[in-house]
């Protein structure tokens, strides 16, 4: 049965069935035969078959297409009429298929596409090309065969015209001929080249003076000049040199030469006054360059006896004192003048601080602690100063004391005194060592119950002779004398004072130096009080001056007050902070028992303890030129005050000194520059260390930084390294560095904020290391320069956004983070673009740069750091003559000299500023006004007769005031033999003459150090491999197969590292010597387990690390040692460190000191490689560092050695021993070979320099170790005689100051033969005075003619002037 035409489908005959029917077998196969076959032919909807006939549907609709989707039905396909079947998406039409009856038979049809407007072909309908043709247009072609109307070919004809790219010809020139324009310019033709033939060349001399031969030249031929250049030409007119020493001179009509009339052709000796100019007229030939000499007379400081000068029989110094008799004492102490400066935290040593004290010198501080119950004891590198101090080692009382509060010392710190809160005594100790806790051992107490039972503070009167303790019991101190001072046994209670009405929690006390002051520090109120006392330390006559500081603001738990000698400081400590908080006093002024010091003193030398000071002012201000022994008050007759009187004449000889009137740009005068191009092509800011011998530039190549062998001399600037900021700025603007240079701020304008780096070693930027960041932009969003307050308190960043100088206040010093803005200064007014911004050292004057006025802005602040409000335009320095586009500016310390950056010259521009001149204030004891000729004598000129006697007469000079002493060589320059540290006399010891090493003098006078500077000495010289001895090692254990021999650091002990993987140690007979006795007993340690070639070995400073360097591993590997030095006792980290990057062949190993820097060395490269630690010797926190250098030369390098702080390196070679010097400390990269070295009579395998540069190991790589003594001795001469002297050609080899001293010393080296000069004897401390003037500030010279020199005084002084 099939289905109908249209697909109907009828059920098989007998279908339906009706009722009453017999369904039959028949009937019901055949029925469902019937169905099962049309079921077969019907489409599976799981997809079971496929149709096998075309698949026909209803036409659909656009919404309701013929073919779609279960989920989709208005999608789909449907049919619209004959010859038009579409596509439809969600009921819109969008494809269509037609029947185009123009498409040729077996053509695709056209696939339509709707656009939303109407129907696009994507392939185009097919069209009929009836006819072609081409025209040539104007460029001169024409064509032929068109049109083509079926099929055809269209030829091109014609000339192509020079405007379409052709030539306009139609045919080829003659040879050797050219395309050029015509004559008309309007086409191209062929030309020929037209040449010539030369027949005849001459020369004329014309109205030079010069003659031609040879001439003329036909066909060849040489010409030949002669005859003399005339001047009116550029040559001089003579024919003949002239004579030796005569000199080229005009006169008036043509040049010639002739004899100077002599040496000495111009003279004055005058009594300037300031601006004062004069002329001298020149006795000799006219002279293109006069060099011009001057001497200035500046009186003498006296000194005690009065034998003075060369043949100066009648005129003799001495000195008048003129101290009044009374009482003379310092009165620092101020602390309503106090001012935080910094904290040091103790809390890596002890959680709750108690109390603080420190040694005489401010060098050693001393902090007790209720956390371990002991004394803790810290270095400072710079006394009193807390930033400076580091830990050094601590010392229990807890047998004593349970809750230690304060410590005291006596005088020379070989007692300490301990109180607390709960053994009611004082506990005494006695220290083997002054001021070294660690030899601290307990000797007595003294029972205090009876007056207190709570102590918190204890300290002495000077002498010992008077113990003061103060408590919470009776909040009071109590006096205590002492029958032998510093015995507290011999103690016995005198008095108490209370503090009750103040505080019910008195913590700390001191006394100023005289005992006329107590200080109390008070935890309930967070304050100091102020008491005076009418009778030195005896506190029954205290009473409280009103007088209190509060230190609430850095500790609000306070423990513990302390001063420094000079009360310029003031320490407090507390548990709050676990920190000893560091404060600033006004400076001490002297002060008179009864009246005080009159207008006539000022200017006169006052000497008292031992100390010498210069009073400066009515009120006692002064200028102390060597410190005192002590400041205790000093009694009426115990001291001095001394004007200098030259009695022959009745008449002063003494200057206190020069005042500097520093950071006046009205009086700047440009003096140098220096091109910083090589290195950076936009310089942006400039900086200096303190004393000027370090300049760091900042521009777009980061930080530039440059040596000056003279200090803030930038002529002097070389170039040392670079250090890039781009991680954090890639446009920085500015540079400054804090007072140590321990931190360098960067200002950028890229990120518009101020970056902070931390420098481990002060201003040495390739230590520098990135801390921080503050954000300036929400003040100004393009700033441009960048300072700090001395302090680091302030910050002030100009900017051009705003024309401003922003400032900002910081929490902390020279900490960004604790930055916040403040306010802000318009400098609109002199400058819209300011670049740069300084202020001077107490910030009462600040400077701005700009680049729209091209100057230097001066403006007075009358408030201290605060522009905002007490900013006053004072005047401006244009710098527009050196560069027109100045970026950065600073000064030197006292404003004398001004730098400024250059960004159109890339230059750094130096500036001389201010004036000097003898203070205003001063008046001398008597006044005259003669001249002392004795003194115009000139150092080089001296004729004076010396005679040695039977021993010798050596010179020193000083242009310090007498500070430092020092000889000069012709050749090698001045050399500082003598000076004056701090009160002791020191001489120089160093055998190389530019070196210096300072030693104490046997006796501690200026005298008797100059006398012993000049015998000569023999001193030790360290890391001396030339002239180094060997030490025999004639009972080495032998081991065999040696790669590496070392010593423990004390000497005492040998280390083997051998071929076997083991480590042998033995003991030496005796520190660093091997060469008699027996050794110790061998034993051994195997690194099998972690490398079986080791090559290098060595140990932490204090012996508890080993590392062993692995061959084979390219790897380093570290130990630990229960017991130091002894590597039985070692055990695997399980930490290495992997070099491989680096080296495959690693053989050398090196620590540092510190232990932050490793080094090791390549034996096939033959480079040496440093890494960096950031943890001391911890080899896990090890990286490359990017140095190295290569050692080619010597052959066979084998191992180095880093030592002497980073600054010399030792290099094993295969038959000698060589020293570097590092010129950047610990960077093996700056490296450079010196001339000591030493030849091995073995082949060298391994070196270790040791004990400070006396000893040196190595070791031939078999079977021993050998040791060699390099701390050698050698002679060195700090003296200078009259021919050294007089053979001194240059002034300038003489550093002039504000004096000039000659010293003639004599030397006896037998007898008793007293030296004379000119027959007059002269003792061993005879002196002249030269007072050499200084160019530029005591006068100016320039040459108004060719006869003249007009010299112009800058100070009012006496010149002695000498034109050669």
């Amino acid at each position: 049965m099939a289905r109908d035409a249209s697909g109907n489908y009828t059920l098989p005959a007998g279908n339906p069935v009706a009722g009453g029917t017999t369904i039959t077998a028949t009937w019901g196969n055949t029925t469902m035969l019937d169905v099962g076959t049309e079921l077969t032919a019907s489409l599976d909807r799981n997809g079971q078959g496929g149709m096998l006939a075309g698949l026909k549907g209803f036409a659909g609709t656009v919404s309701l297409p013929a073919f779609t989707f279960t989920s989709e039905v208005s999608s789909g396909m449907y049919y619209v009429g004959t010859g038009d079947f579409r596509m439809s998406v969600l009921g819109t039409t969008t494809t269509k298929w037609i029947d185009d009856t123009s498409t040729p038979a077996g053509s695709q049809k056209p696939f339509l596409i709707w656009d939303g407007t109407s129907w696009e072909a994507p392939l185009t309908s097919a069209g009929t090309v009836t006819s072609i043709d081409v025209s040539g247009g104007t460029t001169g072609l024409t064509t032929t065969g068109g049109p083509v109307t079926t099929s055809g070919v269209i030829t091109f004809a014609g000339t192509l015209a020079v405007t379409n790219g052709g030539t306009g010809l139609t045919a080829f020139g003659t040879a050797n001929q050219v395309l050029a324009v015509n004559g008309g310019g309007t086409a191209l033709e062929y030309q020929s080249v037209t040449t010539g033939t030369v027949t005849s060349v001459n020369v004329s001399g014309g109205t030079t003076g010069l003659t031609t031969a040879g001439g003329p030249v036909t066909s060849s031929g040489t010409f030949t000049l002669a005859g003399t250049l005339a001047a009116t030409s550029g040559g001089t007119g003579i024919t003949s040199v002239g004579a030796s020493g005569q000199v080229l001179t005009s006169n008036g009509s043509a040049w010639v030469s002739q004899a100077p009339a002599g040496s000495t052709i111009g003279t004055l000796t005058q009594t300037f006054i300031v601006g004062q100019t004069v002329t001298i007229s020149l006795t000799g030939p006219a002279i293109l360059a006069p060099v011009v000499t001057v001497t200035k007379e500046i009186p003498q400081t006296g000194v005690t006896n009065n034998t003075w000068d060369v043949s100066s029989t009648a005129e003799n110094y001495t000195r008048l004192d003129s101290a009044p008799a009374t009482t003379l004492s310092w009165m620092g102490f101020d602390i309503s003048s106090a001012s935080f400066v910094d904290s040091f935290s103790v809390s890596g040593q002890d959680t709750a601080p108690t109390g603080v004290t420190f040694n005489t010198d401010g060098t050693k501080m001393f902090v007790t602690g209720n956390t371990g119950n002991d004394v803790n004891e810290y270095t400072l590198s710079t006394a009193y100063d807390v930033s400076t101090s580091t830990f050094v080692d601590s010392f229990s009382v807890s047998a004593q004391q349970a809750a230690p509060m304060s410590v005291a010392f006596n005088t020379d710190g070989t007692k300490m005194y301990i109180v607390g809160e709960t053994e009611d005594t004082v506990a005494q100790y006695a220290l083997t060592t002054g001021f070294d806790v660690s030899t601290a051992s307990f000797t007595q107490s003294f029972d205090i119950s009876g007056q207190e039972t709570e102590a918190e503070s204890i300290t002495f009167n000077p002498d010992g002779t008077k113990m003061f303790v103060t408590g919470d019991t009776g909040n009071d101190i109590n006096e205590y004398t002492l029958s032998t001072g510093f015995d507290v046994s011999t103690a016995s209670f005198v008095d108490s004072f209370s503090f009750a009405t103040q505080s019910t929690q008195p913590k700390g006390a001191a006394f100023n130096t005289s005992g006329t002051e107590l200080f109390m520090l008070a935890r309930d109120t967070a304050s100091v009080y102020k008491y005076t006392l009418t009778t030195a330390f005896d506190v029954s006559t205290a009473s409280y001056a009103s007088v209190s500081f509060d230190v609430s603001a850095q500790e609000g738990s306070c423990q513990g007050l302390a001063f420094d000698t000079t009360g310029t400081k003031m320490f407090v400590v507390g548990d709050t902070g676990d920190a000893v908080h560091e404060y600033t006093l006004d400076a001490a002024v002297l002060t008179l028992g009864t009246g005080s010091f009159a207008a006539a003193d000022v200017g006169k030398t006052i000497e008292a303890n031992s100390g010498v000071f210069v009073l400066t002012a009515t009120d006692g201000s002064n200028v102390e030129t060597t410190a005192p022994t002590s400041y205790a008050q000093v009694a009426s007759g115990s001291w001095e005050m001394y004007g200098v009187v030259y009695n022959t004449v009745d008449g002063d000889l003494e200057l206190s000194g020069v005042s500097i009137n520093g950071f006046d740009v009205s009086l700047s005068s440009f003096v140098d520059g220096f091109s910083v191009a090589s290195q950076e092509t936009s310089p942006k800011g400039v900086a200096f260390n303190t004393d000027g011998t370090k300049m760091f530039v900042v521009g777009d190549a980061g930080v530039n930084e440059y040596t000056l062998s003279a200090g803030f001399d930038v002529s002097t600037s070389t170039y040392l390294q670079n250090f890039s900021v781009s991680a954090q700025e890639s446009s920085p603007e500015d540079i400054a560095f804090n007072t140590d240079g321990t931190k360098m701020f960067i200002l950028g304008s890229n990120g518009n904020d101020v970056n902070e780096y931390a420098l481990s070693t002060g201003f040495n930027v390739s230590t520098a290391v990135y801390d921080s960041v503050f954000s300036v932009s929400a003040q100004d969003t393009d700033p441009s320069g960048l300072t700090f307050s001395a302090d680091g308190t302030y910050m002030f960043m100009s900017g051009n956004t705003g024309n401003s100088v922003y400032k900002y206040t910081l929490s902390t010093g020279f900490d960004v983070s604790t930055a916040s803005y403040t306010n802000a200064y318009s400098v609109n007014a002199q400058e819209s673009n300011p670049q740069g911004v300084a202020f001077n050292t107490d910030g009462t004057k600040m400077f701005v740069c700009g680049t729209v006025g091209d100057d230097v802005n001066e403006y007075t602040v009358s408030t201290a750091y605060d522009p905002s409000t007490s900013a006053t335009f004072v005047d401006s320095f244009s710098v527009s003559a050196q560069d027109g586009f100045p970026m950065g500016l600073a000064f030197n310390a006292d404003g004398t000299k001004m730098f400024v950056v250059g960004a159109a010259n890339n230059t750094i521009f130096e500036y001389t500023v201010g004036t000097t001149a003898a203070p205003s204030g001063y008046n001398p004891v008597h006044t005259t006004n003669s001249i002392d000729s004795t003194y115009w004598t000139d150092i080089n000129s001296m004729t004076a007769d010396q005679a040695a006697g039977d021993g010798n007469v050596y010179y020193a000079i000083s242009t310090d005031d007498r500070t430092t002493w020092s000889v000069i060589k012709d050749v090698g320059g001045e050399r500082d033999i003598v000076k004056n540290n701090g009160g002791t006399w020191q001489y120089n010891s160093n055998s190389t003459y530019a070196s210096e090493t300072w030693t104490a003098g046997a006796t501690n006078t200026e005298l008797a150090t100059l006398a012993q500077a000049m015998e000569g000495a023999s001193v030790a010289v360290p890391y001396d491999l030339a002239n180094s001895t060997e030490v025999t090692f004639t009972s080495d254990p032998s081991v065999g197969g040696l790669e590496t021999f070392i010593l423990s650091a004390d000497g005492t002990r040998g280390y083997w590292l051998t071929t076997s993987d083991l480590v042998y140690q033995a003991d030496l007979p005796s520190a660093f010597n091997g060469s008699s006795g027996s050794w110790g007993s061998t034993t051994s340690f195997s690194v099998t387990s972690q490398e079986t070639v080791p090559k290098g070995i060595r140990f932490k400073s204090d012996g508890l690390k080993m590392y062993i360097l692995g061959y084979n591993s390219d790897s380093i590997f570290q130990y630990s040692l229960s017991t130091a030095w002894d590597v039985t006792s070692a055990s695997y980290d399980s930490v290495s460190f992997s070099v491989s990057s680096q080296s495959t062949t690693p053989a050398g190993l090196s620590f540092s000191e510190n232990g932050l820097y490793v080094y090791i060395n390549d034996l096939s490269s033959l480079i040496v490689y440093q890494y960096n630690l950031s943890t001391a010797w911890d080899i896990s926190s090890a990286s490359y560092s990017g140095n190295s250098i290569t050692i080619s030369s010597p052959s066979g390098l084998t191992y180095i050695d880093v030592v002497d702080s980073g600054t010399k390196m030792f290099a094993s070679f295969s038959t000698s021993i060589q020293k570097y010097s590092l010129s950047s400390a610990y960077d093996v990269s700056t490296a450079t070979v010196t001339a000591d070295s030493i030849s091995l009579g073995f082949n060298g395998k391994s070196v270790q320099v040791l004990d400070s540069g006396g000893y040196m190991a190595t070791t031939d790589g078999s079977t021993s170790g050998y040791l060699q003594d390099i701390n050698t001795s050698t002679t060195y001469t700090n003296q200078m005689d009259k021919t050294q002297l007089d053979a001194v050609t240059d002034p300038n080899h003489i550093a002039l100051g504000t004096d000039l001293d000659l010293s003639i010393i004599l030397n006896l080296t037998s007898g008793t033969t007293v030296p004379s000069s000119n027959g007059v004897a002269i003792n061993y401390d005879a002196n002249i005075l030269n007072e050499g003037a200084i160019l530029g500030t005591d006068y100016d010279f320039d040459a108004p003619t060719t006869t003249k020199v007009r010299i112009t005084a800058l100070a009012a002084n006496n010149l002695k002037v000498r034109v050669l």
